[in-house]
């Protein structure tokens, strides 16, 4: 049970809740036209704490491009795509 917001940041699920309501604020704010209109600092602060500590969510997109990566090293390192 949840007392306190301190208490529930604590817990796994809290940080989830961090992670991916910052992983569904950036995908908004990067949708934000015209492109002027974007908070591209405050994007980029969200960016910085879902890497550094709150990097449970991973989107669709985000999972797409990791994927694409890993395909792509191992293409390079000559090793079989799984």
């Amino acid at each position: 049970m949840k007392t306190t917001p301190e208490e529930f940041l604590t817990t796994m699920r809290g940080q989830y809740i961090i992670s991916q309501a910052l992983g569904k604020a950036i995908e908004v704010l990067e949708a934000v036209e015209p492109e002027i209109m974007r908070e591209v600092s405050n994007i980029e602060d969200m960016k910085f704490l879902r890497d550094e500590l709150f990097d449970m969510y991973v989107s669709d997109q985000r999972l797409a491009d990791l994927t694409a990566k890993a395909h792509l090293l191992q293409k390079e390192r000559g090793e079989p795509s799984e």
